[in-house]
């Protein structure tokens, strides 16, 4: 079994992963999930699902971090550590 690019970048980012292992689960998790009761077909109509919900993290942490540096407070972390 290969090893996921996601995994061997987390298995050296050292405390990143005490952060992340549990999205990781989920987004294994639900992977399985759709591959084992839908297969390729439903997998591939749900990859826009998914990668909107990480760009919708990205952009509203990016947004969150403008804000806070604009008015000089700390309001968000995006990636805490």
């Amino acid at each position: 079994m290969a090893v996921p690019p996601a995994g061997f970048a987390l298995a050296h980012a050292f405390l990143a992963l005490t952060w992340v292992w549990f999205p990781m689960l989920l987004g294994w998790a639900a992977k399985g999930t759709i591959l084992r009761f839908g297969g390729m077909k439903q997998f591939r109509a749900w990859i826009p699902f998914f990668l909107g919900l990480i760009l919708g993290d990205i952009v509203i942490g990016v947004l969150w971090s403008l804000v806070g540096a604009l008015l000089g407070i700390d309001i968000y972390m995006f990636f805490p550590g």
